[in-house]
Order: C-alpha cells, then sequence, then structure tokens
C-alpha cells in the first residue's frame, strides 16, 4: 500500500506538484529521473505553465504572500530547465477541460495555451490532450506522476502519497495508459488546443 508521507501547508498541482493542489510549491522531477510520465484532470502541469498562469494558480484562496509568491513562481519557472536537459522524456496527458477551466483571465489562458502548443514541439517532450468529444476510459480521479519505473507520487489537497510497490506502480501505469490511448497528439492536438485558444482571443485578435 502506499505510505502516506506528512502533510504540508503548501498547496499544489492537484495531485501532482505540477499545478495545484496539497503541495502546490513542489514536485519536479529528481535529477534522476529520465523518464517522467504526468496525469492532469485539473490544471496545466507546472512545468509547461507560464508565469502569469503561475502567478494565478497561487493567487487562488487561500493566495500565498506576495513576496513567497513571487519566489515560488521564480522557482517553478527554473525547473522548467529540466525540459532542455539531455537524456530526458517527457509524457503529459491533460484532460480537455483542463484548457477551459479559467482560473486567470482570458488573454492569459490564451498565452497559456500558446505555450503548450510550443513545447509540445521539443523532441523530448509529449503532450496528450483527452477531448470531450469521446468516451472516457476512466473517472480522472486524481492527478500523478510516474518516475520512470520506480517511483509514483500522488497529490491530494492536504497530503502527498508516495509508492514504490510494484502492483501499487501498475495500477498507476495502467490507468496513465488508459487515458493516453484516448488522448490526441500531434497536429490533433495542436489544432484543439489553437481551437480552444480562440475561444479566449478578442475576435480582432483572433486567424
Amino acid at each position: 500500500m502506499p505510505e502516506p508521507r506528512s502533510p504540508r501547508p503548501q498547496r499544489g498541482a492537484c495531485c501532482a506538484v505540477w499545478a495545484r493542489g496539497s503541495t502546490r510549491t513542489r514536485s519536479r522531477p529528481s535529477t534522476n529521473t529520465a523518464a517522467l510520465r504526468l496525469f492532469q484532470g485539473q490544471l496545466i502541469p507546472g512545468l509547461l505553465q507560464t508565469p502569469e498562469y503561475t502567478t494565478a494558480v497561487f493567487s487562488l484562496p487561500p493566495a500565498l504572500p506576495d513576496e513567497t509568491k513571487a519566489r515560488t513562481v521564480a522557482a517553478r519557472m527554473e525547473r522548467q530547465a529540466t525540459l532542455y536537459e539531455d537524456g530526458r522524456s517527457f509524457y503529459f496527458v491533460i484532460c480537455e477541460h483542463v484548457l477551459r477551466w479559467l482560473i486567470c483571465e482570458p488573454v492569459v489562458m490564451a498565452v497559456q495555451l500558446d505555450r503548450l502548443v510550443s513545447l509540445s514541439r521539443l523532441p523530448n517532450v509529449t503532450v496528450g490532450v483527452v477531448p470531450l468529444a469521446g468516451r472516457m476510459p476512466d473517472f480522472p480521479m486524481t492527478c500523478f506522476s510516474i518516475h520512470d519505473d520506480r517511483l509514483v507520487i500522488v497529490e491530494t489537497f492536504h497530503s502527498e502519497i508516495t509508492t514504490r510497490d510494484p502492483r501499487d506502480m501498475q495500477t498507476y501505469v495502467d490507468t496513465f495508459e488508459r487515458f493516453a490511448g484516448v488522448a490526441l497528439y500531434g497536429d490533433d492536438m495542436r489544432a484543439l488546443v489553437e481551437s480552444i485558444r480562440d475561444e479566449f482571443l478578442p475576435q480582432e485578435k483572433r486567424g
């Protein structure tokens, strides 16, 4: 069974330190993680966020103090450098509704979706979007990250859970693969994301 770690007062990426949930300020790929698989059903993963989107995340109640917020946003942006490191691969599966939830101004969301499209073109980054149109393979009950084949981190609203148990890990790998199997990738994914982005733009800025 997974062993819960001590609850932390920070909030973060729902279920995965990459966005928002119980520990918004934590979880990054460790220096020895070669392949990271991350499922996100609530917010844009932290490694893919723009500074403005991250600021909005940490402004949600209970908001961080301004100085702490600024440091936290800067630290998250610095961690995104891992996307460009040799020998690393990243696989993100994101539910479409995440791209539509407004936690910030529409123009900020539009810029965030542009960032998502841009990063999806990196050779070591795979972004899949589970479309609303189509049958869901499972319930997106929680968000989680799989670090190689040795560790799973799950985030709840009040604590972080980690597991190295092979049976537990297989459960999350199977869940990830079910959602990944119905996701859109490449040009199809980018076309969907860009169409959602355009919905956030003023009419005169579209096209």
